[in-house]
């Protein structure tokens, strides 16, 4: 019940559907090979890192939102990587 917070949704959509998309558009446009572009669209696509709650706590920035920001997005990243990796071959 907790853990299901619509910020925390937003926020993973951002970082796994939006800017990996916006990468795709950008490098696109660029004279880059096939393997270049899609390694760039998979980096974008990654979750958000365990360092972000390790910072939050550090510095005493809700690190109950950053630990479910790290965990919802890493679930979902499952997925999404999966349907990136499939959408750039």
């Amino acid at each position: 019940k907790d853990f299901w917070d619509w910020t925390v949704v937003k926020y993973t959509i951002h970082r796994l559907v939006i800017i990996p998309a916006v990468v795709y558009i950008v490098c696109s446009f660029l004279p880059l090979s096939k393997n270049v572009l899609g390694l760039c669209v998979l980096l974008a696509a990654m979750p958000a890192g365990a360092t972000t709650s390790m910072l939050a706590a550090k510095y005493d920035r809700d690190p109950e939102f950053a630990t479910k920001l790290v965990v919802f997005s890493t679930l979902c990243s499952i997925p999404a990587i999966m349907i990136w990796s499939s959408v750039l071959v």
